[in-house]
């Protein structure tokens, strides 16, 4: 019985991963309810299970106990449901976007596949090879902006290109100090705005949960092309 509680614990946290399948269903089943609220609950719930589930892999070292299933694999596959196609459904379907946006939409897909796939996606300095594919924080974000359509639409595009460009992306593991408290900030603002003002949230404050994303996206740019020059110029 002690070699296989080790295994049993293992199995335990590939199956705390695989909660966000039913999730993810619930969600795309809140889209189809025109429930953009729960939609988002369901949402929350996934992305809390993905932010604990890797620490839980590791001190349960669920590799050794279970060499022949790879949690790395049903993590991308709950990933890509509950942070890209979920959203996309609901970016469509609550016409965040329209028309062109399809295209866009389609760009995030094909996109955020190949984000998913490439094995390089996280270097050894603890950065991301491209855009995460953070889709849920971009639909939410658009939805309550509200934008213009076309503009939705152009945004959605030049961030599926950034998925498939090189540009370094850094984690919160190779952020400064003040952009985690910045982070954290604007977590517990969208945080507080789903909850309490998810139909008529603040305009002010919707613009102030945009700030740290964009500023992320533009210095993610910026510090690249700074490390290209240099490169270009050795």
């Amino acid at each position: 019985m002690k070699t296989r509680l080790p295994v049993l614990k293992a199995a335990a946290v590939h199956a705390y991963t695989a909660l966000g399948l039913p999730i993810a269903f619930m969600a795309l089943l809140s889209v189809f309810a025109g429930q953009p609220r729960d939609c988002f609950l369901w949402l929350l719930a996934a992305t809390i299970i993905d932010g604990t589930d890797g620490p839980l892999a590791r001190r349960f070292d669920v590799r050794r106990w279970t060499p022949r299933f790879d949690g790395r694999k049903l993590d991308d596959i709950t990933d890509y449901l509950t942070y890209v196609f979920v959203t996309a459904a609901f970016m469509w379907h609550f016409q965040v976007v329209s028309g062109f946006g399809l295209v866009a939409l389609a760009a995030a897909l094909l996109a955020s596949g190949f984000g998913f796939s490439n094995e390089s996606a996280k270097t050894e300095d603890k950065h991301f090879t491209g855009f995460p594919s953070y889709w849920n924080g971009v639909a939410l974000l658009l939805f309550w902006a509200g934008l213009p359509t076309d503009l939705n639409a152009v945004i959605i595009f030049a961030l599926a290109i950034l998925v498939v460009v090189p540009v370094k992306f850094p984690s919160t593991q190779a952020v400064a100090k003040w952009e985690l408290i910045a982070l954290a900030a604007t977590l517990l603002l969208t945080l507080d705005l789903l909850l309490f003002a998810f139909d008529r949230p603040d305009p002010v404050l919707v613009t102030a949960a945009m700030i740290y994303p964009a500023y992320h996206v533009l210095s993610a740019i910026a510090r690249t092309a700074q490390r290209s020059a240099r490169t270009s110029g050795l």
